[in-house]
Formats: structure tokens, sequence, C-alpha cells
């Protein structure tokens, strides 16, 4: 790249921790809460473990240990204070179990299809026949962020 930065999945957590500044600092009215897809579903994790001072919880669609060795998302997990959300296509659901296990009982929820489901936040889409669960389950997930007023 012309830059000399680095185009890798990690590469994206220097740009990840300061959009999340940014969001905190010139947006967030109320509680902030992170949402990756794919490998960006595991950065949240690593996000939300180093930074629980900005991060009031974790909406993860698909994570998995996709970094070689180079990252333990599961460890990262051990250290995530906050409120966090998984969930993927049923047949991932064995990739993020050791992920999930690592979570606080208390805070941690997930979602896992009946049906064959979708990757990622593209299980959102309104194409998919199963969609609307899984926006019921996120969306229950957020509601414990809802502002009483």
């Amino acid at each position: 790249m012309k830059a000399g930065k680095g185009t890798g999945y990690l590469d994206a957590l220097p740009d990840m921790v300061a959009a999340v500044r940014f969001a905190e600092k010139n947006f967030a009215d109320g509680k902030l809460i992170v949402w990756g897809s794919s490998y960006s579903a595991a950065l949240v994790i690593k996000v939300a473990a180093e930074h629980a001072d900005l991060i009031d919880g974790v909406s993860s669609f698909s994570p998995g240990e996709y970094f070689r060795g180079k990252l333990s998302v599961a460890d990262a997990a051990a250290k995530v204070k906050c409120p966090v959300f998984i969930t993927s296509a049923k047949s991932e659901a064995g990739s993020w179990q050791g992920i999930f296990g690592k979570l606080s009982e208390d805070t941690r929820r997930s979602f896992v299809p009946e049906t064959k489901g979708n990757h990622g936040s593209r299980a959102l889409w309104d194409k998919f026949k199963d969609s609307s669960a899984y926006w019921e389950a996120v969306t229950a997930f957020l509601q414990q962020f809802h502002k009483q007023e």
C-alpha cells in the first residue's frame, strides 16, 4: 500500500479503537455498543477487553479465532466486563463456543438459529427468511441499554 500501512485483519485494531474514541467523544449520548461482523466480530471483543472505559456492550456476529495464533479472542473474552451478544450461522456456532465460554455468565447472551442462518451481520438482511429471528435476538440484547426517560 502507498502509505506503508498493513492491511491484515489485526491491522484494523488501531482504526477500530480510534473510531470508538471518536464516536464516544463526538456522538455517544448514553451507552456505546461496538458491533462487529466476521473478523471484526472477533476484534470488537479484543477492543472491549482493552478499553472497558469506553465500551458498554458488544454485539458480535460470527466471531472466531481468525488470527492464526497472533491473538487469542478467547483470552480477550475472559477480560471483557460488559454485556456481550454473540450469534452466527448455525454451522459456525462451534467456532465461537470457546470465546463465549470465557465471557462472564452474568453478561453473555447468544443466539443460534434453528435454520441454516448466515455468516456475519448479513444475517439481518430482510432478504433472508430467518432474519426476523436474528433481529428479535439482537433487539432483546440491545434493550438493556435503552435509556429510561
